[in-house]
């Protein structure tokens, strides 16, 4: 388990909803983590808290028992931040201002229903833009941005805006991402319904994931439920007829099982299922780096050397040197502005890009154009590389954001 994996759980944790195998490897983690250890430790004590926040059961509704406890509590003022402090000194402001925020959410009719039931299956880890999600049984849809975590219960909804994305993160340790103006039901931590739109899902290495269409309306008519093998890399797209593609963006064959059958889809094919058919309509060959180049804004928020956003920036790096199409690709990763150039710069500083020189000098090419003064302590660095080549292409990048401290060596005249 790592520490992402146990953040998935502490809520869980706290609600008792743990099962033995899950406690076991919390405790395990817990014990070789003091990071996370330190984490556990604040959230049990704010679970603490909270809990005493709120009266008892004496008073009848919740609304009332909210109402009395703002009126019995003196919120306090603005307190000014000790800057040496670990920020967490104004406790009793965030519990009351978190009172008010719950009365709210109370009186729009959402929170009782949202909290109660159904145990959570995940989270919605990053968001580029703005989404919108709406847990199963409440009216009206709740915003979101990327600057806060939301746990899912069973059956919620998730819908993107255009030019928004989401990667959801599930209690099993899948991921799942789903592309702008699309829409899905996390029914549970191994069972999406998408609705409509495309998405991309990596089922986890210990348990598969149930991908599934919109119910037709005829009540004889079922949608297929694909069953995705664990550590599969799948990408669904909703079509009109209620029909669902596949396609398989890994390395390696997957069998997928539906019904009483399974069907076996090699890298790059996509293949076209119609509505309770268990067989495919139609296949063809497509590009998995084409098809979840999408992707790419949601991975510039992972840290710049995940392994998933290093393989999509080399794979489209190597388009450049080799497509008839290669400005294409180039602008695209010019397109993504001074955050592609931060696993660019990764790259160009790893070992791995010393076996394969011309790509490692197209990456640096891109990072001297796109850098940004926050990467002039890496560029430093790369300005005293054994390839002369790399050497050059940095100081030439320290000369444009440095102009006033130019070190382009003589004998390399400033083109």
């Amino acid at each position: 388990m790592n520490c992402e994996s146990l953040a998935l759980l502490l809520n869980a944790a706290l609600d008792g909803e743990l099962s033995g195998a899950e406690r076991a490897a919390m405790q395990q983690h817990l014990a070789e983590c003091p990071p996370c250890q330190l984490e556990w430790q604040e959230l049990q004590g704010l679970h603490h808290e909270l809990s005493l926040a709120f009266p008892s059961p004496e008073i009848e509704s919740s609304m009332d028992r909210v109402l009395h406890r703002i009126r019995a509590t003196e919120i306090p003022g603005p307190v000014p931040i000790n800057r040496k402090s670990d920020g967490r000194s104004n406790r009793n402001s965030y519990l009351a201002l978190f009172a008010v925020v719950l009365t709210v959410l109370i009186a729009a009719g959402t929170f009782t229903q949202w909290s109660s039931a159904s145990p959570h299956v995940g989270e919605i880890a990053l968001v580029t833009g703005s989404i919108d999600f709406k847990p199963r049984d409440t009216k009206d849809w709740i915003p979101v941005d990327g600057s806060v975590r939301v746990t899912l219960p069973a059956h919620t909804r998730i819908r993107t805006r255009t030019a928004s994305l989401c990667e959801i993160r599930t209690k099993s340790d899948a991921v799942v991402r789903l592309n702008s103006e699309s829409e899905l039901v996390m029914h549970q931590a191994e069972k999406v319904e998408l609705v409509s739109g495309e998405l991309w899902c990596r089922a986890s290495s210990v348990a598969g994931i149930e991908i599934c269409g919109v119910t037709p309306a005829e009540p004889q008519s079922k949608p297929n439920i694909f069953v995705c093998p664990s550590s599969t890399e799948m990408q669904w797209r909703a079509l009109p007829n209620l029909e669902l593609s596949c396609l398989d963006v890994a390395q390696s064959s997957a069998e997928i099982r539906l019904a009483e059958t399974t069907c076996l889809i090699q890298p790059g094919q996509c293949v076209t299922f119609a509505c309770g058919s268990p067989r495919p309509e139609q296949t063809h060959q497509a590009n998995p780096s084409e098809a979840t180049q999408w992707q790419l804004p949601l991975l510039l928020l992972h840290n710049p050397h995940d392994l998933d956003l290093q393989h999509r920036m080399t794979a489209m790096l190597a388009k450049v040197g080799q497509s008839k199409v290669a400005h294409l690709y180039e602008d695209q990763i010019r397109q993504l502005g001074p955050a592609g150039a931060i696993p660019l710069l990764a790259y160009v500083r790893s070992d791995q890009s010393r076996l394969d020189p011309p790509l490692r000098a197209r990456a640096m090419n891109l990072v001297a154009e796109m850098a940004t003064n926050d990467s002039v302590a890496a560029l430093e660095e790369l300005r005293h590389d054994d390839d002369p080549i790399i050497a050059r292409m940095a100081t030439r990048a320290l000369n444009r954001l440095q102009p006033e401290r130019r070190r382009f060596p003589p004998e390399f005249p400033d083109s």
